[in-house]
């Protein structure tokens, strides 16, 4: 059997990559297959229906899933330094594995990857998956000048920040890191009723707990309060970082 890429069926179906990317994950191209991180079509398939346009829905946030709740599942999971790629490999395949790829990509400089493996979920209903996903994108795209994709992604968090009244804490907990990471690492204004960092800063996984402390180190040095960034930022370092191999004075994975 012939096999094409997911692009190649996008431009044959006339539809977005993401469109394509979607239909995949969701399971509605019979003879699919996951290779890694990439899909393989065969050449045959038909273009599955777009529900959307049956349904005549408008394009909204889906509503938040708030079970197994998971953000950036890579920067979560410990592993020995020089074990990244290994440790996605050996990650059971669904979303969640999508994402630890899409980390991969981001961290190890391939900005272009990183965002077309996170865009699927971008309206996730699964909140963890959602802000991981606007997290990666919005910065990857960033990276490789695209300022229009990237302000969509921020957007889509600061609304999630808006209506994280309703939220449970350890869910407006990620919320308020996300928005906090985008607006001190873009130099831009704290939103709006962002927490304060020592009150999400507890409810955050160990993972994001030491991208959180290092975020916070840079925001001090942008005060020009050195002293206290010197100490956050081997804070962050103490955090176990024989086990999680991020270093917070760069910001980068050891692959």
């Amino acid at each position: 059997m012939d096999y094409i890429t997911v692009r190649e069926a996008a431009e044959k179906w006339n539809i977005s990559l993401r469109l394509a990317q979607k239909f995949c994950t969701e399971g509605r191209i019979p003879g699919a297959q996951k290779f890694g991180s990439t899909w393989a079509i065969p050449a045959g398939a038909d273009r599955p229906e777009d529900l959307r346009r049956k349904k005549k829905e408008p394009t909204v946030l889906l509503p938040v899933q708030t079970q197994s709740f998971s953000m950036m599942p890579l920067m979560n999971t410990s592993f020995p330094p020089g074990q990244c790629r290994e440790t996605v490999e050996a990650m059971a395949d669904g979303p969640q594995k999508d994402m630890a790829w899409a980390e991969y990509y981001y961290f190890s400089a391939q900005a272009e990857r990183a965002a077309q493996a996170a865009e699927p979920y971008l309206d996730s209903a699964d909140l963890g998956l959602r802000l991981s996903a606007c997290w990666i994108y919005g910065y990857a795209n960033l990276t490789t000048g695209q300022i229009r994709k990237a302000r969509r992604a921020l957007e889509a968090v600061h609304r999630t920040l808006a209506e994280g009244e309703n939220l449970s804490p350890s869910l407006r907990a990620a919320v308020s890191f996300v928005a906090a990471a985008a607006a001190v690492l873009l130099h831009l204004p704290l939103p709006e009723g962002l927490p304060s960092t020592r009150e999400f800063l507890p409810l955050l996984p160990p993972g994001l707990r030491a991208f959180a402390l290092y975020v916070q180190a840079h925001y001090l040095y942008l005060q020009e309060d050195y002293a206290k960034s010197v100490g956050m930022a081997e804070a962050a370092l103490a955090m176990g970082r024989k086990h999680i191999p991020f270093l917070p004075s760069t910001s980068t994975w050891r692959r």
